[in-house]
């Protein structure tokens, strides 16, 4: 999961409006079909990690989506905290949210 949460916050850092327009439009009624798939398919991805961590006794056996969100929105908060200065971004704090998860 640890690479998951990496790459997440990889994208997220930057492609840090892309991040966000995901984060506050993936359920607009607003969206096209293609959109709509493409989000479901980062989904799907997500899922398709999780699952596979679950089968190998790596992930505790819980929903899917409790576990996305347990991962998922933390890294969401801290792209907002270096976002507006709250936190800045070093080597050493990517090592300590590593150690943290």
């Amino acid at each position: 999961m640890i690479v998951f949460q990496n790459r997440l916050f990889v994208f997220a850092r930057y492609n840090v409006n892309s991040f966000r327009f995901i984060n506050s439009h993936c359920d607009g009624y607003y969206l096209d079909e293609n959109s709509k798939k493409t989000y479901n398919e980062f989904l799907d991805f997500i899922i398709t990690v999780i699952d596979d961590g679950k089968e190998k006794g790596i992930l505790r056996p819980l929903p899917s989506a409790a576990l996305i969100a347990i991962v998922y929105e933390p890294i969401v908060m801290i792209i907002r905290m270096l976002e507006i200065g709250k936190i800045t971004y070093t080597p050493d704090l990517v090592k300590e949210l590593e150690g943290s998860s």
